[in-house]
């Protein structure tokens, strides 16, 4: 009896220690990615400071400018938190150009237009037009390098500036942003090439769909910075609702890797117990 009773204290020993030790890799982990050179999680707002870190390690921290975007718990899909838009206007989260890393996409003076970019949304109310995540500045002279938002039918759209105040956008068709639903929704453009895609993920009926092409134009860095929730200027506004973990690359993911991102295995370890990222993503 009393061996019995030893083996299984020894056994429960033994589980609780495999819990406590093992690793966390039932998440996303970007930290071996060097081209991941922005991302925000977006579960701690830092007070009084009102400071959003770049958990990346490039340092480009966003400031909430007008303390109008807040944490919250209710609804998110990564971490522990999502950040809530509850005003069209002077709501957003920014880093200035000139404090953006050197690697940043669309960083002024620099060459680097190749981009990434993904991000969990939920509107909760659809405006004419929505910036959702831009580097742009509409105020004292037009500057454009990105512009990801919401059109007026309610569509995703990606625009790249060129020749200063020039842009062009493409537009994905392909699901109709509604209210009070999730969407994952990425855009990739290669600055050697011009091509893009544009994918969505529609968590309330569970399917993707995406648009992919080339831009006629080439994207140039632009001094303007770069904003979750856009820049209100005119017709414009920025979203009204939820924004979750938002990731910057300046190199292009495979629609693959997008799909891990938004559920949350990319970087994950392979079944040896090490991380295999580093293979797949330079031999896919």
């Amino acid at each position: 009896m009393i061996k019995k009773l030893l083996m299984k204290r020894l056994l429960l020993v033994l589980l609780m220690c495999l819990t406590l030790c093992a690793p966390a890799w039932g998440a996303n982990y970007f930290l071996d990615d060097a081209n991941c050179v922005g991302l925000w999680t977006l579960d701690v707002e830092v007070t009084p400071a009102a400071t959003y870190a770049d958990t990346s390690g490039n340092g480009n921290t966003l400031a909430n400018v007008f303390a109008n975007i807040d944490v919250n718990t209710t609804y998110y899909q990564e971490g522990i938190a999502s950040v809530v838009s509850t005003a069209a206007t002077d709501s957003y989260l920014q880093c200035v150009d000139g404090s953006l890393s050197a690697n940043f996409p669309g960083k002024n003076g620099t060459g680097n237009t190749t981009i990434s970019a993904c991000m969990w949304i939920r509107p909760t109310t659809i405006s004419a037009v929505s910036n959702v995540l831009t580097k742009y500045q509409a105020f004292a002279g037009t500057y454009v390098s990105y512009i990801l938002r919401f059109d007026a039918s309610n569509n995703v759209a990606a625009y790249i500036g060129y020749g200063g105040s020039l842009n062009e956008s493409k537009t994905h068709t392909g699901v109709a942003v509604a209210a009070n639903q999730w969407y994952h929704i990425a855009w990739t453009y290669d600055g050697a090439t011009r091509a893009f895609r544009i994918r969505v993920w529609d968590d309330n009926a569970s399917s993707v769909t995406e648009t992919t092409g080339t831009y006629t134009n080439t994207m140039t860095p632009a001094q303007a910075p770069f904003q979750i929730n856009g820049l209100a200027a005119a017709a414009e506004a920025g979203m009204i609702g939820y924004i979750d973990e938002a990731v910057v690359f300046n190199d292009i993911l495979t629609a693959d890797e997008i799909d891990e991102i938004r559920l949350g295995t990319y970087g994950a370890p392979a079944a040896t117990g090490t991380s295999d990222w580093w293979w797949r993503r330079r031999h896919n």
